[in-house]
């Protein structure tokens, strides 16, 4: 907690200071100046820290859509990755390529955009690229957090369905639908491409990952049953490390680790 409090200390000044227009060599003579002595070893060290890592990752997450109309249960679903991310002093710059397997059960269609339906199963595999910026935050030299944000983008491969309608005599028909991304006899396919925002924190345990993820689309997956239709995911995932490249170390110099 003292640590806490002392970095929050050391933030607020420099933030102060900032404003100030002081130079970096007076910002941190005022933090050492604050913080006591013993506290000076934990809130800065050496400069240097200039690494690209490479990970494989797997996850599981829970999806329930966002929609105006639609509903649908939780439904569980699952990615495999690899990612590279590039640790450059306090920062964190990350990127990869992810397979997700996702899966659809809606209900609470309106007759006026989906005449006859009542559900609509389906799963479906898809290609992501993340985008991620983080601010790197170490307890000691084996155990990390990251606290992220960014961006994703996801374009469908393929998947299937059925679609269930009410006929006039109160009969329900199933209808298979083998490629939800495509258009179909009495079906209205999905968007192949999604685009969205993710937040989340992440801890590093010597070479593993453990994270935390939210997720919300941005785009609308289905335009003709309902309005905003878009996927809203909460992920847990877990990765390893399987290679680090240091690079050249820079000017040593001093600076925070909050």
């Amino acid at each position: 907690m003292k640590k806490l409090f002392f970095t929050a200390v050391a933030i607020f000044i420099a933030t102060l200071s900032g404003y100030a227009q002081l130079t970096k060599a007076q910002i941190d003579s005022i933090i050492l100046a604050a913080v006591p002595k013993e506290y000076h070893s934990q809130l800065f060290r050496e400069t240097g820290t200039d690494r690209t890592t490479f990970r494989i990752e797997a996850a599981g997450s829970m999806n329930r859509l966002a929609a105006s109309n639609l509903s649908q249960p939780v439904k569980p679903e699952g990615s495999l990755g690899l990612y590279v991310n590039r640790n450059l002093l306090w920062s964190l710059w990350e990127t990869g390529l992810k397979w997700n397997w996702r899966q659809y059960d809606m209900t609470g269609f309106i007759p006026q955009y989906a005449p006859g339906m009542t559900k609509f199963t389906a799963s479906a595999n898809t290609l992501e690229i993340p985008l991620t910026f983080g601010f790197l935050m170490e307890e000691n030299k084996n155990i990390k957090y990251v606290v992220k944000a960014g961006m994703y983008f996801e374009f469908g491969l393929f998947g299937n369905g059925t679609q269930y309608t009410s006929n006039e005599d109160g009969t329900e028909t199933a209808a298979k639908i083998s490629n939800i991304y495509k258009s179909q006899l009495n079906f209205n396919p999905f968007q192949r491409f999604d685009v969205g925002g993710r937040l989340g924190i992440d801890i590093y345990l010597h070479k593993w990952k453990v994270g935390f993820e939210y997720t919300h689309g941005w785009r609308d997956i289905q335009t003709n049953w309902d309005r905003h239709i878009k996927n809203k995911n909460l992920t847990l995932s877990v990765g390893y490390f399987f290679k680090t490249r240091e690079h050249k170390k820079r000017q040593p110099d001093f600076y925070l680790v909050y």
